[in-house]
């Protein structure tokens, strides 16, 4: 997540309005503008509270659920349950 001040903001959302960077000082804890290629236009977000304990994010690893899963797929396809 990046944070940005004052004129760097207007600069890096090209698609921001200025009434939007004129509210972005009245932004309460926990909200945020949310930008980039896949939003269409800068969407403004409530973030809530973690749910975890754990303080690091920590990405799964895809590859290896996904051969899990189609061993069991497959384990219960051969088993009729």
């Amino acid at each position: 997540m990046l944070f940005f001040r004052g004129p760097q903001i207007a600069q890096s959302i090209e698609s921001a309005s200025r009434e939007l960077i004129s509210e972005l000082p009245s932004l309460a804890k926990g909200q945020a503008i949310i930008s980039g290629v896949a939003i269409n236009t800068p969407t403004l977000v409530r973030i809530r509270k973690r749910l975890t304990s754990d303080v690091r994010g920590r990405s799964k690893d895809a590859p290896a659920l996904w051969a899990e899963r189609r061993k069991y797929e497959e384990k219960h396809e051969r088993t009729g349950d």
